[in-house]
């Protein structure tokens, strides 16, 4: 499982992700949707269009990792915003892989969106 005491930021993709792109190509999308100087200790979520598959890329000291999980029935509660791109608390992830929706959860740090 993702090891989230390193991690220093989890990223969302709000909209619909080609998921046939290996790890340079979500590597790409990455550097075009964000501008930070520094992606190691960072995690990046994308869902497929019918939100029953998901990619995450997690940025360590020295690779990257790719995790995939495709749910046989049901469907990630994947949360929509108007800029595409949200980043989320270490719980939020918990709760959006355990099939929750996060945005009817009221956690004590709001879900800050990344302009």
């Amino acid at each position: 499982m993702i090891d989230l005491s390193k991690n220093e930021g989890i990223y969302l993709f709000s909209g619909p992700t080609d998921l046939r792109k290996s790890i340079d190509g979500l590597l790409m999308i990455i550097q075009e949707s964000f501008s930070l100087s520094d992606m190691r200790n960072k995690i990046f979520m994308f869902s497929n269009k019918h939100k029953n598959r998901l990619k995450i890329i997690e940025i360590d000291i020295d690779g990257i990792w790719l995790y995939q999980k495709r749910l046989t029935k049901d469907k990630f509660r994947w949360p929509k915003v108007e800029y595409g791109k949200m980043s989320l608390s270490k719980d939020e992830l918990n709760y959006l892989l355990m099939g929750m929706d996060i945005t009817q959860i009221h956690l004590p740090i709001d879900i800050k969106h990344t302009y």
